[in-house]
């Protein structure tokens, strides 16, 4: 069995090595996110002496996902393959961090020079029974909690037109829109799931955020009014009063600082250690202003 070592780094690499025999058929254009079940070879760097060749995967514990290939170089327009005797002992993983990394991918005939299986046995391990919508919302999900939300968005909007609209996107598109700052849309986002009676916690706390930061501090209110109570996670809960809190008191809104802070105190009995400092900070400041 061959010992399994990760790494969790992927530069960019800005400029290319150029000593470096470069093919004509070496284009590093593609984005590794784009790259998924496909042999590519990583854009060397200047102290490199040959190219890295890798296959990008998805694995849906972990995301996209590099596995290691063979070292090659170049002689004569043909690819050829340095031999690599840690190989037969070990396989190395990198988790894709940098989703925009441009890499080249390999062609058809490049794999069959260097001996290559198209697709490696390996892979089956990492395939599922999920559908094409569910394989494309896990990637886009992935995509927007790793802070890709524009390339997320793609995704979800294609998913949204083929009616594949479960709650779970919902959440997603209101996250990435709010991640982007384009509360407006996410709100638009929100409202049409709470039509479709879609109101987890997440959804929740993410709708409040919107409307926080479009500084909508009645409709907040409204919201609070209609939905504090169909919160089922106190830390959700908590995260969405304090985020209005925050707003209030940074807006110099006393008054209604110490009403929603009232509010908290009532609603949240364990204050989660992340939230008290600010809780505490806040009260103490008001209270010092008496």
């Amino acid at each position: 069995m061959k010992k399994l070592i990760f790494l969790f780094v992927l530069v960019v690499f800005t400029k290319l090595n150029a000593q470096l025999n470069v093919t004509s058929d070496l284009k590093f254009d593609t984005p590794i996110y784009l790259a998924e079940n496909k042999w590519i070879v990583l854009p060397p760097k200047e102290s490199d002496k040959n190219f890295l060749s890798g296959f990008v995967y998805f694995d849906n514990a972990a995301g996209y996902t590099l596995e290691i290939g063979d070292n090659f170089e170049v002689k004569n327009n043909v690819f050829s393959v340095i031999p690599n005797p840690n190989k037969q002992k070990s396989s190395i993983k990198m988790r894709i961090k940098n989703m925009m990394l441009k890499v080249a991918v390999l062609s058809d005939d490049r794999i069959k020079q260097m001996s290559l299986n198209k697709i490696p046995d390996w892979l089956q391990n990492y395939q599922t029974n999920d559908s094409e919508n569910e394989k494309i919302f896990k990637r886009a999900s992935f995509l927007n909690g790793s802070g890709f939300s524009l390339l997320a968005l793609e995704k979800l909007n294609k998913l949204y037109n083929a009616d594949y609209r479960p709650s779970k996107l919902y959440f997603e598109v209101i996250f990435g829109f709010n991640a982007l700052r384009k509360y407006y849309d996410a709100y638009k986002f929100a409202l049409e799931a709470a039509k479709n009676n879609f109101t987890d916690d997440l959804i929740l706390k993410e709708s409040v955020y919107a409307l926080v930061n479009m500084k909508k501090n009645a409709e907040v209110e409204e919201f609070f009014n209609k939905n504090l109570k169909k919160y089922t996670n106190e830390n959700f809960k908590s995260e969405s009063l304090l985020n209005y809190i925050l707003s209030l008191y940074n807006s110099k809104d006393i008054e209604n600082t110490k009403k929603w802070l009232n509010v908290y105190h009532t609603e949240i009995k364990n204050v989660p250690p992340a939230h008290k400092k600010y809780i505490d900070q806040i009260q103490n400041e008001i209270n010092n202003k008496k």
